[in-house]
């Protein structure tokens, strides 16, 4: 589940424009920008800490890029995870990106493996009925949720089961790259949050799976068929990729804004004062998260409550934050 942060900036985004939050990042857009033009690099490692805005420079890839030859597919293993542990769930993530991709494919291919992980699904929960640690949470609605049905599963870590998921998440991964074998758009780009994950020991299975036999299998493929392939992972942390070679990776350090970025957001609110501007950069330093944060606060006040400088003597007052 996403923080109480994260839904605020989430929900503002929708308000403002998605673009237009991620103020200040010009550079970064442009590097971004050449990175898709070309072959290799094909794996973009986004690397930042907490609040400086890589899920909304995720966010902002596909409302920039999404297109007729573009297909943008967003991933997230938080979202993709329903329990506690950040370990990863390989069916639901297969089955995300395919319904991701699903409309830029042939329609017969994807009935066929829509009915395939259904048929896959239904045996696993039979070979599986017998496990008092088994949960299943189904979502059927209309016509476009029954395409995002998803399992969900609470498992022990019995060896037996552990082999019946793999053999499972190996079945539905090879019928989506079946499927990723009419995708038609020219372009893809799946993006991917939470990667610190591939770094947790209980992940290292999912970690080859995911980077060597669904991402460097679909890039290759695509490759063959003459079109493109990128990826942009987002982690809080350096990455280890098994199977990919360094020059086919490019590190991508998201750091605080830049203090001309910040202030630009600031005099856009209405905060006009330099001094002030100058103090809330260095008590923010320049994260974004927390720029946000100050912008949202300051916009909610009335405008008698404002304060107009750094001499402020009312009840609302923006005081350094210990380092």
């Amino acid at each position: 589940m996403p923080s109480v942060t994260e839904q605020i900036f989430s929900a503002q985004e929708e308000q403002q424009g998605m673009l237009r939050s991620f103020i200040g990042r010009e550079q970064e857009l442009q590097r971004l920008h050449t990175f898709l033009g070309n072959d290799s690099p094909w794996i973009l490692h986004v690397i930042g800490h907490g609040g400086m805005g890589k899920s909304v420079f995720l966010r902002a890839i596909k409302k920039k890029y999404h297109s007729f030859s573009v297909l943008v597919a967003p991933l997230n293993f938080a979202e993709n995870n329903a329990g506690e542990q950040s370990s990863i769930d390989l069916l639901s993530l297969f089955s995300s990106l395919a319904n991701a991709v699903h409309d830029r494919c042939d329609a017969l291919a994807w009935q066929e493996f829509d009915a395939f992980c259904t048929s896959t699904r239904r045996q696993l929960m039979q070979q599986l009925s017998t496990s008092t640690d088994l949960t299943q949470n189904m979502y059927i609605g209309d016509e476009a949720a029954a395409r995002e049905n998803k399992l969900t599963m609470t498992l022990s870590d019995d060896p037996r089961i552990q082999e019946l998921l793999h053999q499972a998440s190996e079945l539905v991964l090879e019928a989506l790259c079946k499927l990723m074998e009419t995708f038609k758009p020219d372009q893809l780009i799946v993006t991917i949050d939470t990667c610190e994950w591939l770094n947790e020991s209980v992940n290292m299975g999912a970690t080859l799976a995911i980077v060597q036999r669904m991402l460097l299998r679909l890039h290759d493929d695509l490759e063959r068929r003459g079109k493109l392939c990128h990826v942009v992972l987002a982690s809080n942390s350096h990455l280890s990729l098994p199977a990919i070679a360094g020059e086919e990776q490019l590190p991508f350090p998201l750091v605080g804004l830049r203090q001309a970025a910040v202030y630009q957001q600031l005099v856009r609110v209405g905060i006009q004062d330099s001094e002030l501007c100058e103090h809330i950069y260095k008590i923010t330093y320049g994260i974004a998260a927390c720029v946000t944060l100050v912008c949202e606060l300051w916009q909610n006040l009335p405008d008698d409550e404002k304060p107009r400088s750094i001499h402020y003597s009312g009840t609302f007052k923006l005081i350094n934050i210990p380092q």
